[in-house]
């Protein structure tokens, strides 16, 4: 999800999490109005108890992808770090298998606002 857009965080229900690259703190720590100057407000993502800021050392390669993230530790969906018009910007890359698990399907990547040069 990029995080360029106004709003997004404060819109989640009260219960979601939202896990961003640590890259992408910085972006949030003194947002509007506290800093005048700054793009983002500072209630964007709620940082307390629903913001998780990923850990760059679990980051790992897989396939083309320098920088991704197993988010459930067995090779099922992958974070991957796609940093382009903003840092913490992320996709998700998923290993599909049929119902059973033992058919594999191969691999869907999911993204938005991808538009990056």
């Amino acid at each position: 999800m990029s995080v360029s857009r106004i709003a997004i965080g404060t819109m989640l229900a009260p219960i979601c999490k939202e896990h961003l690259p640590r890259d992408a703190q910085s972006l949030f720590k003194s947002g509007y109005p506290e800093d005048p100057t700054s793009h983002f407000m500072s209630d964007l993502f709620p940082l307390e108890g629903r913001t998780k800021f990923l850990n760059p050392t679990d980051w790992t390669p897989i396939g083309p992808f320098p920088r991704a993230l197993d988010f459930f530790g067995d090779g099922s969906l992958y974070i991957v770090d796609s940093p382009g018009h903003l840092v913490g910007h992320v996709k998700i890359l998923a290993h599909m298998s049929s119902d059973s698990g033992v058919i594999y399907l191969g691999w869907i990547y999911l993204g938005g606002d991808s538009a990056h040069h």
